[in-house]
């Protein structure tokens, strides 16, 4: 119900005109002074607003002026009633801002007429500025979500996303509807998500349908190829089929079917027209780029995982054990990143960057790996050139920085007694630290050219303890104490690559 600001100081005209107001639909308010009528606008601004030429404390000309100056009251439409108004009158109100001019004494139906086609101008106003804000927030959205991991999406967070941009962050906002449902047609099956608000909370229920079956219930309201419209609400037949919550009341809606994806929007807060499809294509195009680059973007993850992994076992190609060695490297690392309370992306990201830890290895000569006695001097420093090695093969870019890291400094020591720097404590990165006590574990369970393999019993303790090559001083006593209590899960992921045979030197 539209709300009209009646401001007039005579009883007469100001209780007839908003007597008819009332009776036509409308929800008139009265103001008897300028001073009044700023108030009420200010409260709350009307849809429109009829003004006595006289009105007392400023007077038609320099009230419609102050409307006008004014950014958050200027597209509210005034009429201006006058006595007996010249032409020169209607000209200057209308110079100052009205938008129209009744002389009185006012009559009934050219009064209404007026109001409804100065509403109706309002209302398409309004909604074209609505739709020209909302395509800036659909921009500002896509700006914002092209920065965001996107591998990391799955195809129902992109639709849910793109779901609380169309209604809106929160129940009961206005200039949005009450329900968007969303499909994407995949292998013969047309997979939806259905999203609203119900009771403030947000809902969210997937729904399979045939495909063709959304086109064919809508083809009574079809408006163009491929668009949907109707000013009632959806018919139980398409309630049904969408499995639409009863417990809404939905108006009317809009629709937009386009190759495999379709768009359904319904419980718009006013009657729909041709403007609100253009809004919802924009914002379906939006939906099929982000869900193309999700999956382009996941493969290229994909890639560049198994890229990761083939150079690791490369590494250690002479080395059996090496694929569910490197592979428990990364299950125990994710593991002891997820206690430790990281991110989700980054406990993920530092399972595939930790199985590069010996990267470098491809660099060390055969002999020297493969060596069944202790080492000499000479040979040990070549073995310890896996670290720097390994860097240098990763490079310099910021994606591999993680993973660089790790073959760099995953054989220092806590206490400053490590290699190839020597680094101490936190100097350490972070990454390399939770390899270092994983590896050293792994290590520890696996038959050496110079032990016997440890159970996980005594492993733990040459951790907890030391021993004549170990101490607890090596290890970030955080990560210790994380994977320690973590105990019987890293003994789960040990056993589960299968009983490990001998490996090579670390």
């Amino acid at each position: 119900m539209d709300r009209i600001l009646v401001a007039d100081s005579e009883p007469e005209t100001g209780d007839a005109v908003s007597g008819w107001l009332s009776a036509a639909g409308y929800a008139p308010v009265r103001a008897v002074s300028a001073e009044n009528a700023l108030e009420e606008i200010e409260a709350t601004p009307p849809a429109l607003i009829l003004l006595d030429m006289q009105i007392p404390g400023r007077g038609a000309l320099d009230f419609c002026q102050s409307i006008q100056s004014n950014e958050a009251m200027a597209r509210i439409p005034i009429v201006v009633m006058g006595s007996n108004g010249t032409t020169h009158d209607r000209i200057r109100c209308l110079d100052a801002g009205a938008e129209d001019f009744l002389s009185k004494p006012i009559h009934r139906e050219e009064l209404l007429a007026r109001v409804r086609a100065l509403l109706r101008a309002k209302h398409l106003s309004d909604r074209l500025l609505m739709s020209y804000f909302e395509m800036d927030k659909l921009g500002t959205f896509a700006e914002s979500f092209a920065g965001r991991i996107v591998a990391d999406l799955r195809a129902k967070d992109v639709a849910s996303t793109m779901a609380r941009q169309v209604l809106g962050p929160e129940a009961g906002l206005p200039n949005h509807p009450a329900l968007i449902w969303g499909g994407i047609e995949v292998r013969g099956i047309v997979w939806g998500v259905l999203c609203y608000y119900e009771q403030e909370h947000w809902q969210q229920q997937f729904v399979e349908i045939p495909p063709g079956a959304l086109a064919q219930v809508l083809k009574p309201f079809e408006r163009g190829e491929g668009q949907y419209l109707s000013k009632a609400a959806p018919a139980d037949e398409i309630r049904n089929l969408l499995h639409l919550p009863h417990s809404l009341r939905l108006g009317n809606f809009v629709a937009i079917i386009s190759g495999s994806h379709s768009v359904f929007a319904a419980g718009y807060p006013w009657e729909v027209g041709l403007f609100e499809l253009p809004l919802l294509r924009a914002m379906m195009r939006h939906w099929t780029v982000f869900e193309r680059i999700r999956l382009e973007t996941r493969q290229v993850e994909k890639a560049f995982s198994y890229t990761m992994e083939a150079l690791a076992l490369a590494a250690e190609i002479y080395d059996g054990e090496t694929a569910n060695h490197i592979r428990r490297i990364g299950s125990y690392a994710a593991r002891i990143a997820a206690q430790l309370g990281t991110d989700e992306r980054f406990a993920r990201w530092l399972s595939k960057c930790s199985q590069m830890h010996d990267v470098g290895k491809i660099t060390i000569p055969v002999d020297i790996i493969r060596k069944p006695g202790p080492l000499s001097e000479q040979e040990i420093a070549i073995m310890q050139t896996h670290t720097t090695n390994g860097a240098h093969i990763l490079g310099g870019s910021p994606q591999l920085a993680v993973a660089r890291n790790i073959a760099l400094s995953h054989h220092e020591n806590h206490d400053g007694t490590g290699y190839p720097s020597g680094l101490r404590g936190e100097e350490i990165p972070f990454e390399a630290r939770v390899v270092r006590v994983i590896d050293v574990y792994d290590a520890l369970r696996t038959t050496r050219a110079y032990k016997r393999p440890f159970t996980h019993d005594e492993a733990l303790d040459v951790m907890r303890r030391g021993d004549d090559r170990l101490s607890p001083a090596h290890f970030d006593a955080r990560i210790l104490e994380a994977f320690l209590d973590d105990r019987d899960r890293m003994l789960a992921i040990f056993e589960g690559f299968g009983s490990p045979g001998r490996r090579e030197r670390s």
